[in-house]
């Protein structure tokens, strides 16, 4: 096959992987590969091809027969190290590239597979130094900076990670996948403002990512902006209507807005596009166990168990239910299975602690809460926990022992002195009560629930005038944060102040201390921040690029070496007769070209018919030189220089605009190039000039002159440099120069 349909056909095969028709590439290389069986680069490609549809032990075959050919590319060993990376053979990975790089120092995108390799391996260190070389190498190269940025990133260094980023911004403040990755360093640091302009910017280059839209609308979230953040998560409903992602994160943003019949939905089609969607399943349950999950409640967890049960999280969520329903030996089950699959969690030691303790059995609730200690020493707060169990079963002063020495421990802790003036108000020691809540508002001066539990400790105390001064504190404090339901119990709340602040009697007791109540939970800061965390929104992961195969060849023309050979038996048949033709035809050209003050005189026409392309020129008598108008003065006119029959050829290089003349349908000066250059300067002296040729000629005949290709000569030991292989075509090259054309200023062939 000649050597221009094949380097066409390799074309066509390269614009065709690169639109992904891996058919046809396939079968476009395919024959290139056959027809060339001594060219590396098909095969390279080839290998390319099967390693993208992950015919991963074809493509090492391919690139290993490329590496038979030609053990110094580069290409190959890169190429190999990526195959081997995909199957886990880290270490044959690491040894091909390595090797690449020692052939080709120079390229980034092998440091950059390089690193790749060291990043899965969680060689940190060796990784970031693969890819600031490769970002050195390649200063350009933003998939390093992405690669770099996301090992920041998985390592909890965020801020370093932005600093990457910035960098690849530098290079490009357009590119998507820079700009979401920084959206998700920024979220991470709770910087959701920067995060939504970085996520905003990724959907600007990119418009309908349904993975920046799902973090811009956490985001949007985060900062409370409730209705926007909903818009984001329709946007990709409208884009993707099965995207259960998105309704996860839609429910999750009905709930914060108290929209929970609407979210409730939301999560169970989830589950129904995805039954195994743990975190959907975990939302549905806690609003399950929200309320008293009952039988129906519970036999719907029950399912969403089966459906998930390689979900810990949902598991536990169940084990809490069953234990709040009362069925203590089910959830004794259920935590047991957590307890086999991660031995290592302290939470589930405490959970069992608790269980015990309400079953009875006080032996083996304190041995899980010495495990508990011995797995995590600062997990101290089940105290906290085993005291509100302690109260439920009415044993008061056991509780209140617990509270105080935990509060011994942890002097500043908000809950556990809560809770100890909650128990000391219940039991009627108020001024416990109030003590400890005077503390607890020095830490605490805003909060909305340390100002009801005043209210109410004065109250039962009789201390009207402390506790009118309470309700208004609590009033002022809440007022310009309450929604429209909220300043509703806020009027309501105002009016029975009024009234007690006029007749303080026990017939407003009840009002007064239910409106209390709602006061302090709507001002209770950690009340809405639990309320907030307990349902989980997902957010999606970085995207790191892999997978840079190269396809750059460097010097094209040294795939299709074999076609050189191809016709070497053409070349040495052909051999005498060639340099009987050049032996004879040079020395006519260079009579033809004379002197130089004849260059650009007219030249007759000859006598006899120019000799026929096809047939060998005759030797002819050198013609004597036309006699001079005007001999030189003082000046013998030298004679033509004579060839030696055995002198070794001069050299001639062809003009570099050779091919720029335009060609037209007059007579012409046809010259046949051999297929190698060399061949032809070793025939023609570099005294040759094109325009005292072309002056010589008769511009009324048409005269053709007939190169053939010689024989290589024997001492040519070497090939011939291949950037002017292209010129190496069995087909003639001609040129057509038109007379009405030619430039006045001579042009010579050097």
């Amino acid at each position: 096959m000649k050597r221009a349909v094949l380097e066409e056909m390799m074309g066509r095969a390269k614009h065709a992987f690169t639109l992904q028709d891996y058919d046809t590439a396939e079968k476009l290389i395919l024959e290139v590969v056959k027809s060339a069986p001594k060219s590396a680069a098909p095969r390279i490609l080839l290998g390319t091809i099967y390693g993208s549809q992950k015919r991963y032990e074809e493509a090492e075959h391919y690139f290993n027969e490329a590496l038979d050919i030609r053990e110094d590319l580069p290409e190959g060993y890169n190429n190999l190290g990526v195959i081997y990376r995909i199957q886990g053979r880290y270490d044959e990975a690491e040894h091909a590239l390595t090797r690449a790089l020692e052939l080709s120092p120079e390229r980034g995108d092998i440091y950059y597979n390089l690193g790749n390799i060291h990043k899965e391996q969680g060689k940190t260190v060796d990784a970031v130094d693969a890819y600031e070389n490769a970002i050195r190498q390649s200063p350009d190269f933003i998939l390093a900076y992405n690669n770099l940025g996301t090992l920041y990133e998985k390592a909890g260094d965020y801020q370093q990670a932005i600093s990457v980023y910035d960098r690849a911004l530098e290079k490009d403040s357009n590119h998507p996948t820079i700009q979401y990755n920084k959206g998700i360093s920024l979220q991470a640091l709770e910087r959701h403002d920067e995060a939504e302009q970085c996520f905003r910017a990724a959907l600007t280059s990119r418009p309908g990512w349904t993975d920046a839209l799902n973090n811009l609308g956490i985001s949007l979230q985060k900062q409370h902006r409730l209705d926007e953040s909903g818009e984001s998560f329709k946007e990709i409903l409208r884009l993707d209507p099965n995207n259960f992602t998105a309704q996860n994160n839609l429910a999750t943003t009905y709930m914060a807005q108290g929209w929970q019949d609407q979210a409730q939905d939301l999560y169970r089609k989830a589950l129904e596009k995805n039954p195994a969607y743990s975190r959907a399943a975990v939302n549905l349950s806690h609003i399950i166990g929200k309320a008293d999950p009952g039988d129906s409640g519970l036999g719907e967890l029950e399912k969403l168990v089966s459906a998930n049960p390689d979900s810990p999280e949902l598991v536990y969520q169940y084990a809490l239910n069953l234990m709040k329903a009362g069925k203590y030996r089910d959830a004794e089950e259920q935590f047991t299975k957590l307890l086999k699959k991660d031995p290592e969690e302290p939470d589930y030691y405490r959970q069992m602690g608790l269980l015990y303790e309400l079953m009875g059995q006080p032996d083996s609730s304190r041995k899980m809460f010495n495990t508990l200690l011995e797995k995590d020493p600062s997990a101290q707060d089940y105290m906290i926990d085993l005291a509100e169990i302690k109260e439920r079963q009415d044993k008061h002063s056991e509780a209140m022992n617990l509270l105080r020495d935990y509060i011994d421990l942890y002097p500043s802790d908000y809950s556990s002195r809560m809770l100890l003036a909650e128990y000391a108000l219940k039991h009627g020691d108020a001024d416990t009560a109030l003590q400890t809540l005077h503390e607890i508002k020095k830490d605490y001066p805003e909060d909305g629930a340390v100002l009801a539990q005043l209210a109410k400790a004065y109250q039962k105390l009789g201390h009207k005038t402390e506790a009118i001064e309470a309700a208004v504190d609590l009033i002022n404090l809440q007022g310009s944060r309450a929604n429209s339901e909220d300043l509703s119990a806020l009027n309501e709340s105002l009016s029975l102040y009024e009234q007690a602040a006029g007749a303080f009697g026990d017939e407003l007791g009840e009002a007064w201390a239910k409106n209390l109540e709602r006061l302090g939970a709507i001002g209770s800061e950690s009340g809405e921040e639990a309320q907030e965390e307990q349902y989980d929104m997902e957010i999606t992961d970085g995207y790191e690029e892999d997978l840079v195969p190269i396809l750059d060849f460097g010097d094209e023309s040294f795939f299709l070496e074999e076609e050189d050979s191809e016709d070497d038996e053409d070349w040495e048949e052909e051999a005498e007769e060639v340099e009987e033709e050049l032996d004879e035809l040079a020395p006519s050209l260079m009579n033809l070209a004379g002197d130089a003050p004849e260059a650009f005189a007219p030249m007759e026409r000859p006598s006899s018919p120019a000799p026929s392309p096809s047939a060998p020129a005759q030797p002819q008598p050198d013609a004597p030189a036309p006699a001079p108008a005007q001999p030189a003065p003082q000046q013998q006119p030298q004679p033509a220089p004579q060839q030696p029959p055995q002198a070794p050829p001069r050299r001639l290089r062809p003009s570099p605009n050779i091919n720029s003349r335009r060609p037209c349908r007059l007579p012409s000066l046809r010259l046949r190039l051999p297929r190698r250059p060399s061949s032809l300067s070793r025939h023609l002296s570099p005294r040759l000039c094109l325009s005292s040729l072309l002056c010589r000629l008769s511009l009324n005949k048409l005269l053709s002159l007939r190169l053939r290709r010689p024989r290589r000569h024997s001492s040519l030991n070497k090939r011939p440099n291949p950037r002017l292989r292209r010129l190496n075509s069995r087909h003639s090259l001609s040129l057509r120069i038109n007379r009405q054309r030619l430039s006045p200023r001579p042009t010579c062939l050097r």
